[in-house]
């Protein structure tokens, strides 16, 4: 709640201290299923290494005017870069007996 709150408040210090309290729960939680048994690999791989939710969140506070570039544990910097261009149907992919 905490990290919401400073969210709103756009508390930049407050933000940033409550996400890495988040962000080192969700690490234990990550490094725990990726040791654990029946998780699947293939299928666990991207949550292993990116936290979707986390780079959300920082999406969030840029917008609410609170920046960091401090590196963040599985909100890697790449994922972190403003789009400079808009991307049209970039997920559809064309299939079938007309496919190219």
């Amino acid at each position: 709640m905490e990290l919401f709150r400073a969210l709103l408040a756009s508390d930049g210090s407050r933000f940033f201290a409550a996400f890495e309290r988040v962000l080192q729960g969700h690490e234990i939680e990550t490094e725990a299923r990726a040791v654990g048994f029946g998780v699947s690999p293939d299928k666990f791989v991207a949550y292993r290494f990116i936290w979707f939710e986390g780079l959300a969140l920082l999406r969030l506070a840029e917008r609410a005017g609170l920046r960091s570039d401090a590196p963040f544990l599985y909100c890697p910097p790449l994922a972190r870069v403003a789009m400079t261009m808009e991307c049209d149907n970039d997920w559809a992919l064309p299939f079938g007996a007309g496919a190219k």
